[in-house]
């Protein structure tokens, strides 16, 4: 049971991240100037791949809840004011679901240094810090669990500015080391506004996001 749940979820998350390349990518497409067929086609296509998320997103909380239990996703809403431009550090080994994220936060104003690995990640940082590390857990050459674990020896700072993106969260030590860490995580396959959620509590932790101002009440 295990080894199919396993397989099960490595096939989604698989699957989700072309998905999620392939929405980001709908997403940087403006209308301006499309013929109104054309328009109305890209909405489509939009909306075909966000149910198709939704799916997916399902099919994959029926194989956790195989699991005994959870880890609880720490988000936040991704509504707030920022006070600058910050900069995140990508590291993830799949090209298309690195070049997404990487797009996604680009559209909000913030500086964004994509690598494919914690060795990468630990050579950028000793350029300067980052004010938030979208780190996948499990990588080849130097995974994100070993990253992280170095940088809370070489620079704590850095290690409290993780936000976890996994598909190997079902794994008893890979939840393990998720609950230890205390960082946020979004378990592939997630949806764009989990990603957002989780990125706004370092933001708002850094300083970069502020609490939007409440709406002015009506006489």
């Amino acid at each position: 049971m295990q080894f199919m749940r396993d397989d099960v979820a490595q096939s989604v998350n698989g699957l989700n991240n072309r998905l999620n390349a392939i929405a980001n990518a709908a997403a940087e497409i403006t209308e301006d100037g499309l013929p109104q067929g054309v328009s109305d086609r890209l909405a489509q296509i939009r909306e075909e791949v966000t149910n198709a998320v939704r799916i997916t997103s399902g099919l994959l909380r029926r194989v956790d809840a195989m699991a005994p239990e959870s880890v609880p996703h720490v988000l936040a809403p991704y509504d707030a004011t920022p006070v600058r431009p910050g900069s995140i550090l990508v590291v993830e080994d799949d090209g298309p679901n690195r070049a997404a994220i990487m797009k996604l936060f680009q559209r909000f104003g913030h500086y964004v240094t994509p690598c494919a690995n914690g060795l990468e990640a630990l050579e950028i940082l000793k350029l300067g810090p980052m004010d938030c590390i979208i780190c996948d857990v499990r990588m080849p050459v130097l995974g994100g669990r070993s990253l992280f674990e170095q940088l809370e020896t070489l620079d704590p700072r850095m290690a409290g500015r993780f936000v976890f993106v996994t598909g190997d969260h079902t794994d008893p030590q890979t939840r393990a080391f998720l609950e230890q860490s205390g960082q946020p995580f979004v378990a592939k396959p997630y949806e764009v506004a989990e990603l957002l959620g989780a990125v706004a509590v370092i933001l708002r932790r850094v300083g970069v996001l502020v609490e939007a101002p409440p709406a002015p009440r009506a006489p």
